[in-house]
C-alpha cells in the first residue's frame, strides 16, 4: 500500500472520531493542507481536536507501512521533525494561523487495530505492577510485542538526545475502538501516559 493509501485510512479514522485531520501536501483525497515554515521536511499529517476551549491534541504524526519493518523503524525521523519544532526551527500553520503541537507521534495503518506492524502477538501482562500502571492511566490495557519494543526504542533515542519537557513523544494507536496517544510526558518527572483523542480522557 502506497503512502497516501494509508494516510486515507488513518485520517478517516480519526474523523469518525470528531479529530481534524491535515496533510503535509494537497491531494486528491479532499484533506486540508497543513503549512510549515523555516524547513523543507515535515512529518505526514497534523491533526488536531476541537473542544469548548479551543484546540486539544495538536499533533504531528509520521506515517509509516506496518508492512515494512525496516520502514517502521525509520519513522524514528519523528524525532527530527520533534527538534526542529523545540529549537524553533520551524513554525506550523493551519489555515492560515500559527499553530503549536505538543505531541508528535509514529503511526501506520495497523494503528487502528492496536499496533503498528502487521501480524503481531500480544504481550503478556507478567506483573501487578504493569495493572497498576494500567489503572493510573499510564499504559493501554493491551500491547503488542514489536510495538511495545519500537516505542520503547524511541524513547531511549529521545532521552539520549534530550528531551523537552514541553513536548510529548510516542505512538498513535487504539483501544476498544478508540484512537489513543501512548506517549511520555513531563509531569514533574517524566512518565508514560495514554490519551484518548475522542475525549474519553483529556489532557
Amino acid at each position: 500500500m502506497d503512502e497516501d493509501g494509508i494516510k486515507e485510512i488513518i485520517s478517516r479514522w480519526l474523523t469518525a472520531h470528531s479529530v481534524e485531520v491535515y496533510w503535509e501536501k494537497a491531494n486528491s483525497h479532499g484533506w486540508g493542507v497543513f503549512k510549515v515554515e523555516g524547513t523543507r521536511r515535515k512529518p505526514d499529517l497534523y491533526i488536531r481536536r476541537k473542544g469548548e476551549c479551543g484546540y486539544s491534541f495538536e499533533t504531528a504524526i509520521e506515517v509509516k507501512d506496518g508492512n515494512d519493518s525496516h520502514g517502521v523503524r525509520e519513522g524514528n525521523k519523528i524525532i527530527d521533525y520533534m527538534y526542529d519544532y523545540s529549537k524553533n526551527n520551524v513554525v506550523y500553520y493551519v489555515n492560515r494561523e500559527i499553530t503549536k503541537p505538543k505531541f508528535f507521534l509514529l503511526a501506520t495503518q495497523y494503528s487502528i487495530e492496536g499496533h503498528l506492524y502487521s501480524g503481531e502477538t500480544v504481550k503478556p501482562l507478567l506483573d501487578s505492577g504493569r495493572h497498576d500502571a494500567i489503572e493510573r492511566g499510564e499504559l493501554p490495557k493491551v500491547e503488542f510485542v514489536n510495538t511495545f519494543d519500537l516505542v520503547r526504542h524511541l524513547w531511549a533515542e529521545w532521552t539520549r538526545r534530550g528531551r523537552d519537557e514541553y513536548l510529548s513523544l510516542g505512538i498513535l494507536v487504539m483501544e476498544n475502538g478508540h484512537p489513543l496517544i501512548q506517549s511520555q510526558i513531563f509531569d514533574g518527572k517524566w512518565k508514560q501516559r495514554i490519551y484518548f483523542l475522542d475525549g474519553r480522557k483529556g489532557l
